[in-house]
């Protein structure tokens, strides 16, 4: 996962075409990296965490094939528009999200997807 690896608070969300920001920082929303592997956490237990695998290419990141993670049940995969309410509490707006990377470094990560820049800090 290289500079990814680990685990990534989500502590500030802002649209790109308002310019609105939205303060992050007491949620517990994370995006864990390892491999080629990402999910996503709510550790305060409102979403369901999702599976989805990256890639890294230049400055970008890809995601792509999200699951909801359910290893009871299965990991059902999500594939349609309207399934993209798993998606949207992460910052994850698209089945196949790409997002630039504007930065990152030990401790801090910001990346902008069309509709989004989230800022990230290291766990």
């Amino acid at each position: 996962a290289g500079a990814f690896d680990g685990m990534w608070h989500l502590v500030m969300v802002d649209t790109v075409s308002t310019g609105g920001k939205l303060d992050m920082s007491k949620k517990r929303i994370y995006w864990c990296f390892q491999y080629k592997l990402m999910q996503t956490d709510d550790k305060d237990g409102y979403y369901k965490p999702i599976l989805m695998r990256f890639s890294h290419e230049h400055n970008a990141l890809f995601l792509t094939e999200p699951y909801v993670y359910d290893r009871e049940n299965g990991d059902k995969p999500i594939t349609s528009e309207p399934e993209l309410f798993f998606l949207t509490p992460y910052g994850i707006n698209k089945i196949n999200e790409e997002f630039k990377v504007i930065s990152i470094s030990s401790n801090k990560m910001q990346l902008q997807s069309q509709m989004l820049k989230l800022t990230f800090k290291k766990f």
